[in-house]
C-alpha cells in the first residue's frame, strides 16, 4: 500500500538520495483534502482486498473477531476516534484555551482555571479546528467550540482594526491550502 504513495505526482521519495533532482512541489497536483480523499480510499481499498494468509478480506476478519471480542472494543467510538488526534498542553487561562491563535471556551473549562499548572491535554482535529477536545481527570474528552467573535457586537471593532486577528477558516486556508 505504502508503495502506491511514491507512484503520486509530487511524491518526496524514501529518502533524499532517491528523491535526486526530482522537484517534488513543482511535480505536485494534489491539494492536501485531495490527498487526505485517496488516502482514505487506498486504506478502504486494501482493507477490502483478499489477504493471502487470512483467506479473507481484512476488514471480514475484524469483523469476525469484533464479535468475539465486544468487550475490547472502545465503547465510544467518538472518544476512541478523538485519541489519536494530536495533542498539546495548555494552560487554562480566564479567557479560554489559546491553540493556534484561536480562542475556545466552554464553561466545563472554568473549574481548571487556577487548578495546579493549570496545564490541560488538548487534542485537536487538523482538518478542522473549529473545535478541541480536552482531557478530563477521569480520561474522557470533552469538546470545547471556538470561541466566535461575530457573536459579540462590542468586539466587532477591535476584530476590525485588529491587525492580528485571522477568521479561523482563512487561517486553515493559509495553514492547509483548501477549505476541506
Amino acid at each position: 500500500m505504502l508503495g502506491a504513495v511514491h507512484l503520486l505526482p509530487g511524491t518526496t521519495q524514501s529518502s533524499i538520495a532517491a528523491k535526486g533532482d526530482y522537484d517534488a512541489e513543482g511535480m505536485a497536483t494534489m491539494t492536501l483534502s485531495e490527498f487526505h480523499r485517496w488516502f482514505t480510499l487506498e486504506i478502504c481499498r486494501y482493507n477490502n482486498s483478499i489477504h493471502s494468509s487470512l483467506g479473507c478480506t481484512r476488514g471480514a476478519k475484524w469483523e469476525a473477531l469484533s464479535e468475539e471480542m465486544m468487550g475490547d472494543i472502545p465503547f465510544e467510538m467518538e472518544a476512541f476516534r478523538v485519541s489519536f488526534l494530536p495533542s498539546e498542553l495548555r494552560k487554562v487561562r480566564r479567557d479560554g484555551i489559546h491553540l493556534f491563535q484561536i480562542r475556545y471556551w466552554s464553561d466545563a473549562l472554568a473549574g481548571h482555571i487556577g487548578r495546579g499548572d493549570g496545564k490541560v491535554v488538548v487534542r485537536y482535529d487538523p482538518c478542522d479546528i473549529s473545535m478541541i477536545w480536552v482531557e478530563l481527570d477521569d480520561g474522557r474528552y470533552v469538546g470545547h467550540p471556538q470561541f466566535v467573535w461575530r457573536h459579540y457586537p462590542e468586539t466587532e471593532k477591535f476584530r476590525r482594526d485588529s491587525h492580528d486577528f485571522e477568521e479561523p477558516l482563512v487561517a486553515r486556508e493559509r495553514c492547509f491550502g483548501s477549505k476541506r
